[in-house]
């Protein structure tokens, strides 16, 4: 998480609390390693011929999801992914970060299904988002 975060409730209710901030940093920022694979090497592992629907929330690295997916994105029906756009996390997106894999494979928005708005400030923190591929 961005601990320097100006959108985040918890961390602006904080400032000026240096051993609570200190605790909170420690609580949320725990590094962790986890076995990762290729989206695209573990469809292949599986003889996944097709996928009807994929779901991504990865807190920003939706991106690299994607990319993993290599040519095999062409043969997904449709995809189901959150757009961080403010500072909580290190990485936050825009439509144009996915976008730059889902439109050569043939994907088109269908939906924006939630929004979330931050109450600080009223601003979009985050939204869902429904892409379908046209060519399927």
């Amino acid at each position: 998480m961005n601990v320097h975060s100006k959108d985040s409730i918890n961390i602006q209710n904080l400032k000026g609390k240096s051993s609570e901030f200190e605790s909170y940093v420690k609580l949320v920022n725990k590094e962790r390693k986890v076995p990762c694979v290729r989206l695209d090497d573990w469809i292949r592992e599986n003889c996944i011929t097709k996928i009807d629907l994929l779901k991504i929330d990865t807190q920003g690295h939706e991106p690299y999801v994607l990319e993993g997916a290599g040519h095999h994105l062409e043969r997904i029906k449709v995809i189901v992914t959150e757009l961080m756009l403010y500072d909580l996390y290190s990485k936050s997106l825009s439509f144009s970060d996915i976008e730059y894999f889902l439109t050569p494979a043939g994907f088109k928005l269908f939906d924006i299904s939630h929004i979330s708005k931050n109450p600080m400030n009223g601003r979009t923190d985050w939204v869902d988002v429904i892409y379908v591929n046209k060519n399927l």
